[in-house]
């Protein structure tokens, strides 16, 4: 988290050198769904929210971004608990198809916790995106709409933080860690807005 506070710092880097009409503001907010996992818990996140918002330059985006989501294990439902993630990314948009249409990848650092009412883990995460985005210009403001897809990516917690009823086909282990990471598979829809 300590990290995000830096945020307005690079932004501000970035700016100062270029000149104002080569940097634009943009923003993201998307509807997501997608799978989970904390060790041999298998989560499912629905309904959730992706937000981002960053300065261009050129192809590349400096971002923001935020996540909250209903997050529910899939042997317990309809019980439900909470994902929540804040992050700093880097996006690249990129081979234009005309019409707007561009291909987009992303990478950021962030740190999100999953908590359920047995379950309370925090943990740093790595995150890889890709999709597509289509932007019209309305007078001086750009608007669209974007598909992709998000991988997160953590280490496992220790098996300990992990009680055995909700555990599906019993947990690893005992106290040790599970010796694989997590990965997260995010789907994000939603709508652009930028200058």
């Amino acid at each position: 988290m300590r990290c995000l506070c830096f945020v307005p710092i690079v932004l501000g880097a970035l700016a100062a050198p270029a000149a104002a009409d080569s940097l634009k503001f943009s923003s993201t907010i998307d509807f997501a769904i997608g799978a989970l996992d904390v060790g041999s818990v298998h989560g499912f996140a629905a309904p959730g929210l992706h937000g981002e918002v960053g300065v261009e330059h050129g192809a590349w985006r400096l971002q923001a971004e935020v996540d909250t989501a209903l997050w529910s294990i899939e042997s317990r439902k309809p019980e439900s608990g909470s994902f929540n993630r804040l992050g700093l990314g880097l996006r690249w948009c990129g081979l234009d198809f005309g019409s707007g249409m561009r291909v987009y990848g992303s990478v950021g650092v962030g740190r999100h916790r999953l908590a359920f009412s047995e379950i309370d883990v925090a943990r740093n995460d790595i995150a890889l995106g890709f999709g597509l985005a289509q932007q019209a210009k309305l007078g001086k403001t750009r608007i669209g709409a974007n598909v992709g897809l998000r991988l997160l990516l953590a280490n496992a917690p220790d098996v300990s933080v992990l009680p055995r009823a909700v555990c599906r086909g019993g947990c690893v282990g005992t106290n040790d860690a599970v010796e694989h990471g997590d990965l997260g598979i995010m789907m994000v829809m939603g709508l652009e807005l930028g200058q």
